[in-house]
């Protein structure tokens, strides 16, 4: 070091004697001499004569970090300095927190020359800059997450990196960062920790202790609340938070549109944390149960789950002992009121999270059972079937081992319900065992339950005749016991059973019926099941009537945040819409519905409608239909099954490939009403363009059982039509492909319609400027629709010279051996035999 000043000396200090007079002073301010007893005048003159020296050769900058930490003796020659040296070339620049100014109030007053920056946080676009410089390559999770934690303080940001790197959460590979353990949650560094901490130490004990106080309360706080937490009265604390926020440790909200204004809130979260740590746990639960008091009193619903924060986090402070268990007892009764009004918001999936934590403190086992009944109720309204059925099962085990007959039923019941998506076997085999309880009979504590759920099962799974017999037989017990829900889930369930025998009028009128009475009483479960059952009755007769039926059940079920019940008024009203070429609009609703939501029976119902509607535009579905039926591969409900078989066929079917259609209708099987009211049409495609009339009679034969309506008798008369031409009956042909169109401009159904018109094309059942004529309409709604690969197809059945040839996939398999999948319209025609 003495080498190196003198080269500084020798550059900048020529003159020997004065070189001497520094040597001294600058080796004391550089920790080499002890010079006690000189004096400050001599150091500072000595220190100041070295620098100017230094500025006489060029401009010098002094740079001090972290002043707030500096002695009083260098804060002084800083300010010396400014004022002697004032004529040199000599810039300074000092670093400090606001508690500079608690030591130093006049710090800057007087000097010429001086500017005071206030470094605002940065913004995430800042900070996302910064981290890809310091890391690049980091998951732009983990990036996200430490934005949030940063909250626009980059030594946040950077020490975060460098304790994830330390605990080996991350790692370098070839320039790039992987997270390799759990990024979700970030504690904070122990380097921030102590930086944080050492801010708060140089607190006085009163200050400090109110930001402990304030730190309980939350993020952001209230003056009253902290006086109620803290003991300390209003006007005090209002003095104290302006110094507090002097220093840049809280901020006043004073954002006129903020609803918080008036609040006081943290600057960042990690001073709240670090503050809140430093509390001893029987500290921290004496002023969360403070602050519990304090939001009790002021008796607002929506301050309930702030109410039940601070009871658990008062336990979970110290939960041991006849203390702990009050506070638990409190805490518990605390969350349920949260969960109550989470629900009343349309929040189920908050309810739950509410109702799990009241689990997480509970250990009487008769207050387990209720609670896991709830969530469980909770889970199915947020669309969280595995959750759902993971509470239903322990509450089984103890109503079950408590002998609580009637709440076992009824949580069988429960668990039978969250089965039928899915697994119907299992939730048939859980019910016929419960149902054959020695000695039950309908007025027993819960039979009402299990046989309206054994009658949903057999009405999902295609045994209506038995749906009907179960519920006539409950709805007697579940009227006597004033069950009027329960009463109106039979009601619906044999609506729909009765509507899939065919027996439209009854069917109608009793949905009908049960939605009224559902309005009547408030109950929105069975209003939702209702309108989205009326809606599958009526859609035979009228898809856009049975769209009407939905429209404003779907937005009800939207506020209340019924996720079940959005994804079948969505799937619903999408199937009804694609049918009517509200296609954009289909596409909307789904990525509304599938918003956010992760829930394998909402990918595979909104996935299917939108992989349907993408094959059509002819874009590659291929990887998406793989997906769906590997979803589907994990229920047994021919419903959801048939939700992967109608993307694969509408994916085949723009794509050419015929007898894949037909293979893939067939594989599903006649097992539900659904397979039965939509397989056969599309099968009938496929095998009109193979030229297999045999096939297209045995799905006339299947299409028999179809529920009947003009919708449907527009699909029997396109398919008769096309066996018509196939067969060589050009008349007979025409005249049902005539009815087919008819029937679809009256419905005004233009997908359907132009559907129909292409077939037509195809078989040759119109001639002459009549064929042009339905060939034109049907091109303007195909261009409107963008459906290309059927646009590609009416101009091969026109003959087009642009038209594309070449043999499908699935020439020359199965019936119609031989024929080009994409042959032309006259080759397809000729008759055959299967």
């Amino acid at each position: 070091t003495r080498t190196a000043l003198a080269a500084v000396f020798e550059e900048f200090v020529p003159d020997s004697g004065e070189r001497r007079q520094l040597e001294g002073p600058l080796l004391q301010l550089l920790g080499f001499e002890d010079r006690s007893g000189a004096e400050r005048g001599e150091l500072f003159a000595a220190w100041r004569t070295f620098f100017e020296r230094i500025a006489e050769a060029g401009p010098v900058v002094l740079v001090f970090e972290d002043l707030q930490w500096a002695d009083e003796g260098l804060i002084d020659f800083i300010e010396d300095l400014l004022a002697w040296s004032r004529g040199r070339p000599i810039y300074i620049i000092t670093l400090a927190r606001p508690e500079l100014l608690d030591r130093r109030p006049t710090w800057g007053a007087g000097q010429r020359g001086f500017t005071s920056l206030g470094l605002e946080p940065l913004g995430d676009e800042e900070m996302l800059e910064l981290l890809n410089g310091l890391v690049p390559g980091l998951p732009d999770a983990a990036v996200r997450t430490i934005v949030a934690r940063a909250e626009g303080v980059p030594l946040y940001a950077v020490e975060t990196v460098r304790m994830l790197l330390n605990d080996g959460r991350i790692e370098e590979a070839d320039g790039i960062y992987r997270p390799t353990g759990d990024l979700a949650e970030l504690a904070v560094p122990e380097t921030l920790h102590a930086l944080i901490a050492a801010r708060l130490d140089g607190l006085d004990a009163a200050e400090r202790a109110l930001l402990q106080d304030a730190a309980v309360i939350g993020l952001t706080f209230s003056g009253e609340a902290l006086s109620a937490v803290s003991g300390v009265s209003p006007a005090e604390i209002e003095q104290r938070l302006r110094h507090l926020a002097q220093r840049e440790l809280v901020v006043l909200e004073d954002d006129p549109r903020s609803p918080e204004r008036g609040l006081y809130r943290f600057v960042q979260g990690l001073i709240k944390e670090v503050a809140y740590g430093m509390l001893a746990r029987r500290d921290r639960r004496a002023r969360h149960i403070a602050a519990a008091r304090y939001f009790e009193a002021i008796g607002d619903d929506d301050l309930a789950g702030v109410l039940a924060e601070h009871y658990v986090e008062a336990y979970r402070a110290q939960p041991d002992g006849e203390e702990g268990a009050a506070v638990a007892a409190q805490a518990r009764v605390a969350l349920r009121a949260a969960a109550a009004h989470a629900r009343g918001l349309g929040s189920p999936a908050r309810a739950l999270a509410y109702l799990q934590t009241a689990i997480e403190i509970t250990a009487e086992p008769a207050d387990e059972l209720e609670l896991r009944t709830d969530a469980g109720d909770a889970a199915v309204g947020a669309g969280r079937l595995e959750g759902a059925s993971t509470h239903f099962e322990r509450a089984v085990e103890l109503a079950t081992a408590q002998g609580a007959d009637g709440a076992r039923r009824r949580a069988i019941a429960a668990l039978a319900h969250v089965f039928t998506e899915g697994r119907q076997e299992q939730a048939r085999r859980l019910l016929t065992e419960a149902l054959a309880e020695p000695g039950l009979t309908p007025d027993d504590e819960g039979y009402v339950d299990l046989a309206e759920a054994m009658a949903t099962i057999l009405m999902r799974s295609g045994d209506h005749a038995e749906a009907v017999r179960y519920c006539d037989q409950a709805l007697p017990a579940a009227e006597a016991q004033q069950r009027t829900e329960l009463t109106v889930e039979l009601l619906i369930t044999r609506g729909v059973s009765l509507s899939n025998r065919n027996r439209t009028i009854e069917s109608l009128a009793t949905l009908t019926g049960a939605m009224e009475i559902a309005e009547r009483h408030n109950l929105p479960d069975p209003v939702f099941r209702a309108a989205i059952n009326l809606s599958y009755a009526i859609e035979p007769e009228d898809p856009r009537a049975g769209l009407d039926a939905v429209r404003s059940a779907l937005g009800r079920a939207r506020r209340v945040g019924r996720r079940w019940a959005i994804r079948y008024l969505v799937g619903n009203a999408c199937e009804a819409a694609i049918q009517m070429g509200d296609w954009d609009w289909s596409l909307e609703q789904i990525r509304e519905a599938s918003r956010d939501d992760d829930e394998a029976p909402e990918r595979l119902w909104f996935g299917s409608m939108e992989t349907q509607i993408a094959a059509a535009r002819g874009m590659d579905v291929d990887e998406r239909v793989a997906e769906l039926r590997r979803l589907a591969e994990g229920f047994d409900d021919p419903q959801f099954r048939g939700l992967a078989v109608a993307a694969g066929v509408s994916a085949a079917l723009a794509s050419g490939r015929y007898r894949d259609v037909v293979e893939r209708v067939l594989s599903i099987g006649p097992h539900a009403q659904g397979a039965v009211d939509n397989g056969p049409p599309q099968a009938y495609r496929g095998a009109l363009r193979l030229g297999d009339a045999n096939m297209i009679r045995r799905q006339l034969e299947t299409y028999a059982g179809a529920r009947r309506g003009r919708r449907t008798t527009a699909d029997r008369e396109a398919m008769e039509g096309g066996l018509a031409a196939l067969e060589g009956r050009r008349a007979d042909a025409r005249a049902r492909y005539l009815e087919a169109l008819r029937l679809h401009r009256e419905l005004d159904l233009p997908w359907m319609l132009a559907q129909t018109g292409l077939e037509a094309t195809i078989a040759g059942a119109f001639e002459g400027s009549e064929r042009q004529r339905l060939a034109d309409e049907t091109r303007v709604i195909l261009e409107r629709l963008g459906a290309r690969p059927y646009l590609e197809e009416l101009n091969r059945a026109l003959g087009s010279r642009t038209a594309e040839t070449g043999r499908g996939p699935d020439a020359g398999a199965g019936a119609g051996a031989g024929a080009d999948e994409r042959t032309s319209p006259n080759e397809a025609l000729a008759p055959r035999r299967g």
